[in-house]
């Protein structure tokens, strides 16, 4: 459940993509199924096949193909998808890794239910549900595990009721826990064991790793720094019912929270600046879990005993490195090189604005500049001029410390007015974000103004060589090329308007 489908007027789009020479290259098929409620599997899955639910709201494709039971019928279903019986009579079908329609077709689904089945693939489903709602990339995201004892506790109880889900099939296929053993026995290679035997095993297939936690200390405290970074800088919707990234804190403290965010979604890093996202991130990370805690979630994430602010500043100024020491990497690695929060920075990397791209408007680079660069640059010029001045007066070692400090100052000064240079460069030409282009086309066009994110370079050159012609953003520079192919190209001319 991670990508957007453009299916505007009916997919027309979609259905009109086309090659150069205007073959139609896309065939949507069942769309009179497309949104609806159902159960998914994937076509290729080296550990096993597994069911899921499709909540509606989704269309799929042959890569995640989905069945439509009748409503009354999908939880049995799903229970019966993902029991050891399905799983034996799969294996026999298709001894391979992939799962086509026609295997599944042949699943005996039996038509018989109970209220404990629905009711526990009921509480299955909302545990698992915790995983996702604990993932910032989900889209019904919540906020991270409080622990990562918690999220074991829930593992463990998910593999708990998955056994008594799996029991519960079992006997409406009017087989014994003997049977199933004997079935497990064969898929496993193993030796089948007695009634007797079967007393208290597990039936799930699971062992006890199954309940160990994909978390980790630091991982888990890397999360809620981005969660408190990402919240000062407008992306979550705090103490909103059903918001995104809304948090589970009450009234007061989601109020404070809120009055920490940048509602244009533009921050600095700057110590001592009003606006300095270092530390309304340590504020916000005080308020969601406490400042001892908070201070301790810091210290796990860099694996330092130093000063937390200190810490964090670190962590969030550095750009190099692993995602374990730097914060631009962890993102950068969450979001698949697709980051939604962009480094605005000199050539250098001295001076870095961070902006939201969701909340990226015609005005954002304007006040990057008057409200952050450009005070920046007067602020270095006019503290190399007190220290020349300083530096006339004084003698020795101190005179030298001053000359020395107003040179290094003076780099600076040249790397945040490069800076300026390259954000006015940009503002005289226009720039217009367009969110359907994508993340990386969208920041293509400001690849000077984001060295640490290499990949803008490469795809503006692919802007350049009419690769992304479909995009709003090749519009917006070459018009004439773009209308040209438009003529030709259907699929283009509707992604454009001129169909």
């Amino acid at each position: 459940q991670e990508h957007i489908v453009n299916w505007f007027m009916d997919g027309a789009e979609i259905r009109n993509f086309t090659n150069e020479k205007g073959k139609v290259l896309s065939r949507p098929q069942n769309t009179n199924f497309y949104f609806r409620k159902g159960v998914s599997w994937s076509l290729i899955s080296s550990k096993g096949f597994a069911a899921r639910i499709s909540p509606g709201g989704f269309v799929f494709d042959v890569a995640g193909m989905t069945c439509f039971p009748e409503e009354n019928a999908t939880l049995r279903t799903l229970a019966s998808l993902n029991s050891t019986v399905a799983k034996f009579i799969l294996s026999a079908l298709n001894p391979t890794i992939n799962y086509q329609v026609s295997d599944i077709e042949r699943l005996p689904i039996s038509d018989q239910s109970s209220e404990s089945l629905e009711s526990m693939v009921e509480e299955a489903l909302a545990l698992a549900r915790q995983d996702s709602d604990s993932s910032e990339i989900t889209y019904d995201f919540i906020h991270p595990p409080i622990s990562v004892a918690c999220v074991d506790e829930c593992h463990a109880q998910l593999r708990g009721i998955e056994n008594e889900i799996d029991k519960e099939v079992i006997r409406l296929y009017g087989l014994t826990e003997a049977d199933c053993l004997a079935l497990k026995a064969e898929l496993e290679g193993t030796t089948s064991v007695t009634d007797e035997e079967a007393d208290g095993e597990d039936l799930s297939g699971n062992d006890d790793d199954a309940t160990e936690s994909a978390w980790t200390e630091p991982a888990l405290a890397r999360a809620w720094i981005s969660y408190a970074f990402g919240a000062v800088l407008g992306r979550y919707a705090i103490g909103e019912p059903e918001g995104l990234g809304r948090g589970n804190f009450d009234e007061d403290t989601s109020a404070a929270i809120r009055a920490l965010i940048d509602e244009d979604g533009v921050m600095v890093s700057e110590q001592g600046h009003p606006q300095d996202i270092t530390a309304r991130t340590l504020r916000c990370l005080e308020l969601m879990r406490g400042h001892k805690t908070a201070h301790a979630l810091i210290r796990q994430a860099t694996d330092s005993e130093a000063d937390p602010e200190d810490l964090l500043r670190g962590y969030l100024d550095r750009f190099t490195g692993t995602p374990e020491v730097s914060f631009w990497r962890h993102h950068f690695q969450l979001y698949r090189k697709r980051p939604i929060f962009w480094p605005f920075q000199s050539p250098k990397r001295n001076f870095t604005v961070w902006v939201f791209q969701e909340r990226f408007t015609r005005d954002t680079l304007f006040k990057v500049r008057s409200e952050f660069v450009d005070p920046k640059a007067r602020w270095l010029a006019a503290r190399i001029r007190e220290l020349k001045d300083k530096a006339e007066t004084s003698t020795g070692a101190e005179k030298r410390d001053m000359e020395k400090e107003a040179s290094r100052l003076a780099d600076i000064l040249d790397d945040v007015q490069e800076f300026s240079k390259r954000l006015n460069a940009i503002i005289q030409k226009g720039y217009t974000p367009h969110i359907d282009d994508g993340v990386l086309i969208n920041a293509a066009p400001l690849w000077e103004l984001l060295p640490s994110w290499p990949d803008t370079k490469k795809a503006w050159k692919e802007l350049e060589d009419e690769k992304y012609d479909w995009a709003h953003q090749a519009m917006d520079r070459w018009p004439d090329r773009v209308k040209e192919k438009c003529k030709t190209n259907k699929s283009f001319a509707i992604a454009h308007g001129l169909a």
